[in-house]
């Protein structure tokens, strides 16, 4: 039995992307800066992914660290490891290279279908049978390995079934880390068996058994030495009927091996008061400063640069889970308001057409730009007064953080991070820090919209909110030594009682 210590951990996280090398959305961030902070506490971190075409090699400084062999499917696969290095860091990045499988355009998706591909379940078993041949045939022998989402959930079942006699697996304890629990990898049954796992393994109430089919993330809370999700009150919420997908049971079941822990962001990519992409750079102690972006983003979306009311912002995926439907319900009476709204996103085409309509009639009261672009994003956090988020759930989210930072106030819908990071107005006026609404509706939404507009028309207030709001710590230093904290625990408790 490996004995119980504090000290150096041996950590390997396993993920679909990670930036600078690949990104599709927020677990790209994640993956970007976790491993990079625990690596700066003095632990032995690496991250595993797949060599997708769009990973510049020499831009990466990529270097052939190992070939290793790879049964699947009855084929020997060489396969090629490389290297690199996370940026302004030591902590290095492992990418599995498979040309037939990742030399592919787009990470999750066929660009020219949007829908998966239609080997994706070759895809990711691959990637997971690859990611524990490494292991088993090189010295790295890992504490623990971290997946993330369902795309590497079947490792924590694989160490169990079928390297519990592997000497450099056996000890290796799991944790499932859970961004988003609507998406499951729900397979057809027949492909369990090419995982070399036997059919017999899928029956009715199985932890890989869903319907009939097989469910990739079940199997792998089932299996998991412990599940950690994004925020603490997402980790409560999806062991709801209302936001489990399906899952809550499962959940509730392995319930005291659920926890959340807020995500972080790079307090030094976003600093109003350093960011390159900012003509007027402020500080909370040079607010005033701040209202010198106004112009250029009102500019920006062909809006009256001179406007002197309340802008409204959203950068955001155009999609239902994040509050479409109710901002539709209630948009005609919000440009009502004196106010100007400008949104950046894209999304499903429904609500792509819909908005861009809207902006169509009222174009000098609101714009939106389809699309997604890093410098206006900047800009629009810096530049607006109010950044809304009326997601109908939200496991944690990033924007709100952001606007925080640059002293935009959130308007949220009080749900998963969102309620974990925003102090509503009307709960605590000295502590606050934005605006939230209960009930998911768009009456309860255009209301929680008034109560912003009125605390605008109060300066003291809104600079005090402002304040408040750019001096909250979301920092990803914090959030990993208490990812740190958890990882000694999984070490040194594991519940396969080793």
């Amino acid at each position: 039995m490996k004995e119980p210590r504090r000290g150096v951990l041996r950590v390997l996280f396993v993920a679909a992307e990670a930036v600078p090398w690949i990104k599709s959305g927020g677990l790209g961030d994640v993956m970007g800066a976790l491993p990079r902070e625990l690596f700066n506490l003095g632990h032995e971190v690496a991250t595993v992914l797949p060599l997708f075409a769009s990973v510049d090699r020499i831009e990466a400084g990529l270097e052939l660290l190992a070939t290793i062999h790879v049964r699947f499917l009855g084929n020997d696969f060489p396969t090629r490891i490389f290297a690199a290095s996370y940026p302004r860091s030591e902590c290095r990045a492992l990418f599995i290279e498979n040309q037939y499988y990742f030399e592919r355009t787009g990470i999750y998706d066929d660009p020219l279908t949007g829908k998966p591909w239609p080997d994706d379940d070759e895809r990711w078993f691959f990637f997971q049978i690859a990611l524990l041949e490494l292991v088993r045939q090189t010295d790295m022998q890992p504490d623990l390995i971290v997946c993330s989402d369902w795309h590497t959930a079947l490792i924590p079942a694989l160490l169990r079934i079928r390297h519990q006699e592997n000497r450099a697996l056996q000890q290796t304890r799991s944790v499932l880390s859970l961004h988003n629990l609507g998406y499951q990898g729900v397979l057809p049954a027949v492909s369990i068996t090419k995982l070399g796992l036997p059919r017999e393994l899928l029956f009715p109430l199985s932890p890989f058994e869903f319907y009939g089919q097989l469910n990739c993330l079940k199997a792998g809370i089932s299996f998991a030495d412990e599940v950690v999700t994004v925020s603490p009150t997402y980790a409560r919420e999806i062991c709801t009927v209302e936001l489990g997908h399906g899952l809550d049971g499962v959940l509730r079941q392995h319930g005291e091996r659920v926890r959340g822990i807020l995500n972080g962001i790079d307090v030094e990519e976003w600093n109003p008061a350093t960011d390159p992409l900012l003509e007027e750079p402020f500080s909370s102690s040079h607010l005033p400063r701040k209202a010198g972006n106004r112009p250029r983003l009102l500019r920006e979306f062909g809006l009256d640069p001179g406007f002197g009311g309340p802008v409204l912002a959203m950068v955001t995926r155009l999609t239902g889970q994040k509050g479409m439907n109710i901002l539709a319900g209630c948009l005609d009476r919000l440009l009502q308001r004196d106010l100007r709204l400008v949104i950046l996103g894209s999304g499903e085409a429904q609500f792509e057409k819909f908005l861009s309509d809207v902006a169509a009639a009222h174009p000098e009261r609101m714009a939106v730009r389809v699309g997604y672009s890093e410098a206006l994003a900047h800009l629009i956090y810096a530049g607006s007064d109010f950044f809304l988020m009326p997601s109908r759930y939200e496991p944690c989210g990033l924007s709100q953080m952001y606007s925080m930072r640059y002293g935009t106030l959130p308007v949220v819908h009080a749900t998963g991070g969102l309620k974990d990071t925003v102090i509503p107005f009307l709960e605590d006026t000295d502590r606050a820090t934005g605006f939230a609404f209960e009930d998911y509706n768009a009456e309860a939404l255009l209301e929680a919209v008034d109560t912003a507009l009125s605390a605008w028309r109060n300066p003291r207030a809104m600079r005090r909110l402002q304040k408040n709001a750019m001096k909250q710590d979301f920092s990803w230093a914090h959030s990993a030594k208490l990812y740190e904290e958890l990882f000694f625990q999984v070490c040194e408790h594991s519940r396969w009682g080793e």
